[in-house]
């Protein structure tokens, strides 16, 4: 009787053929590992950018007409900058903690004071603690101060105990070429000499309207040029 030896058996041909699909599960599982705990990272970091909280700080000038420069300013123990300082860190705490960040407003420090045409010009400091993700733009700040301010002046006269009073506050504009004027109406209202923007916002550049370049935080300069 003649016995083959090709090693062609039912058990041979099943142990070969197991072998490279073990294998092939055995990549197929790393590979989902891999991409679960990569989505896991991901989450968790986005999750940590959202909740862990930092300080930002933004710095505003304003000039305080109608109320005027004494050089004591310099002296931040003499009284009039202590009641200044004061009157400014009350209205602007107001302003932030009324607005839809109050959560997130910390302090306002008062950095230095100046003279600007015989008036009083103050620098300021905000300090908010936001996340990453949740960080503030300078224009949207300055919205939410201006319309604070505005809240708090009725359209009149902000009084300074003992100083005198502020008729107007001129909110330089986060570009550095434009300012908003927050006060009375007839009194807080842009020079001829500079473009009007829909929010209010004075900009100081020449026929800023339709020329491809926004001025305006709000736009409005380049709204109405295909009218």
């Amino acid at each position: 009787m003649e016995v083959k030896k090709d090693g062609g058996g039912p058990w041979s041909s099943s142990g070969a053929s197991s072998a490279p699909s073990h294998h092939a599960c055995y990549r197929s599982t790393l590979i989902a590992f891999f991409f679960f705990f990569l989505v896991i990272g991901v989450f968790v970091g986005l999750l940590l950018a959202y909740l862990v909280q930092e300080q930002h700080y933004f710095m505003e000038t304003v000039e305080l007409r109608g109320l005027k420069y004494d050089p004591v300013l310099q002296d931040e123990n003499s009284g009039y900058s202590i009641v200044l300082s004061s009157v400014l860190k009350s209205k602007i705490k107001n302003a932030l903690t009324a607005s839809s960040i109050s959560q997130h407003y910390v302090d306002c420090s008062i950095v230095a004071y100046g003279n600007i045409n015989g008036d009083v010009m103050a620098t300021f400091r905000l300090v908010f603690r936001v996340s990453k993700v949740q960080q503030y733009s300078d224009n949207f700040v300055q919205d939410l101060l201006r319309t604070g301010l505005s809240s708090a002046m009725h359209g009149k006269p902000l009084e300074v105990p003992d100083f005198g009073e502020i008729n107007t506050i001129v909110l330089l504009g986060a570009s550095g070429k434009s300012f908003y004027a927050i006060g009375d109406e007839m009194i807080a209202k842009c020079p001829d000499n500079t473009f009007t923007c829909d929010n209010g916002e004075c900009v100081t550049k020449l026929n800023p309207e339709c020329d491809f370049i926004t001025d305006c935080a709000d736009g409005s300069d380049e709204a109405r040029c295909g009218e």
